[in-house]
């Protein structure tokens, strides 16, 4: 009687083992993550990249975003850029995919500007 106890249980641990396992397999896929919180639009923000390239300051509200992925940031440390990033949710962080520098437009004085009338 013993023995078939054993053996009953036996065989429902193990037909339980397999489930167990898809279970936790599951729950780590949807563990929250960084690619997970992505958004799905893309935004475009420019800005001043900080000193050590892991952060951007807004040009529009002087706000101040955490870059997830600072080497693509790299050489650029300093300049005004704009950046199409995707943003992370529940934080204040971005992930760039791609990156246009801006050049700084010179001044242009024209003598035919009223300025310059008398």
């Amino acid at each position: 009687m013993n023995k078939r106890i054993l053996f009953s249980l036996a065989v429902v641990f193990l037909a339980a083992a397999p489930a167990l396992s898809q279970e936790s397999k599951s729950a780590s896929k949807n563990s929250p993550s960084a690619s997970a919180n992505l958004s799905k639009k893309e935004v475009r923000i420019s800005g001043q990249v900080g000193e050590e390239g892991k952060t951007i300051v807004c040009d529009k509200d002087h706000h101040t975003l955490k870059v997830n992925n600072p080497e693509a940031l790299r050489g650029i440390l300093g300049k005004r850029v704009t950046v199409k990033a995707r943003m992370i949710a529940a934080a204040d962080e971005i992930f760039i995919t791609s990156v246009k520098l801006l050049q700084e437009e010179p001044v242009v004085f024209h003598s035919g500007d009223s300025a310059f009338r008398r």
